[in-house]
């Protein structure tokens, strides 16, 4: 079975007497639930499937991915509901910029589609996350929202974004494929589009593969370009530029045509820093 967050926290020398002792906890009661249930959330998420709530998925991904940094801490109520959270935050933010991964809904035929504008819950967070601009790291619920239990993630679509986004997939198949689509936009830059080669197949595990569509040219160079304009002499003592501030203002002044969306895409993938907040080291 994968590792859950009650395993880090065990080895990590957390006490779980601590965590049963605030089960109770007014706003924490379902994510130390959830803690205290990770072997059950653990074997429940590697079951197949093909459309997940949102919350279920989030409860999942935060037993699995999440790290007990805050276990350690005198406010550690506070900082694992920021920890929770941030699982929301993240995947609803991801959602809206034109990153690749999408929110569904279940019809009332029991089929499913793409959520978006007109849709209730997807105009809410449309105005919360972004004409709002409310943080990932602001964002502050400690039990699963009414919008988590209406929109859906489609597997398929989380596996191919996963695909591209995950810094770690380096020695996988999708990682290579990754790396060709790097070495495509250096290609274009060079001798122009008509020497891009197309993408062949990317294959997952079974019983699922699925093709990845050829990626706009524009866009690859867009990466290139702003990586080699903000990031290419960055380092970890540097200042780090601000994407609201400087990247995304820079990407759409430099490249016409562009919407908000399309920026917002290049400056997550030419970015240097790994954003994912279940990937970071805490204090």
């Amino acid at each position: 079975m994968s590792k859950t967050i009650l395993s880090r926290l065990v080895e990590n020398g957390g006490s779980i007497e601590a965590l049963r002792q605030a089960a109770s906890h007014p706003t924490l009661s379902h994510v130390i639930g959830l803690i205290l249930d990770s072997d059950r959330i653990a074997t429940q998420a590697a079951k197949p499937w093909e459309y997940k709530l949102v919350s279920e998925f989030v409860d999942e991904s935060f037993v699995l991915r999440s790290s007990p940094w805050w276990a350690s801490s005198k406010e550690w109520t506070d900082r694992l509901s920021s920890e929770y959270a941030q699982q929301y935050s993240y995947l609803a933010t991801v959602a809206l910029t034109g990153e690749g991964l999408d929110f569904f809904i279940c019809e009332e035929d029991g089929g499913f589609r793409l959520a978006g504008a007109g849709d209730v819950d997807f105009d809410f967070l449309y105005r919360l996350f972004i004409e709002d601009k409310t943080s990932i790291s602001d964002y502050n619920v400690s039990a699963p929202p009414t919008w988590s239990r209406n929109l859906f993630v489609n597997h398929r679509n989380w596996r191919a974004y996963s695909a591209v986004w995950n810094s770690s997939i380096e020695n996988t198949e999708e990682g290579r494929q990754v790396k060709e689509w790097k070495a495509q936009a250096i290609r274009f830059l060079s001798y122009g589009e008509s020497d891009i080669p197309r993408p062949g197949e990317v294959h997952f595990s079974q019983p699922e593969s699925i093709t990845v569509p050829r990626p706009d040219a524009r866009l690859i160079a867009a990466v290139v370009a702003t990586q080699q304009r903000f990031w290419a002499n960055w380092t970890e003592d540097m200042v780090r530029p601000k994407s609201r501030d400087e990247i995304i203002p820079w990407i759409l002044e430099n490249f016409p045509g562009f919407s908000g969306a399309d920026a917002a895409a290049v400056d997550r993938v030419a970015c240097v820093i790994d954003r994912d907040p279940s990937t970071k080291k805490r204090p």
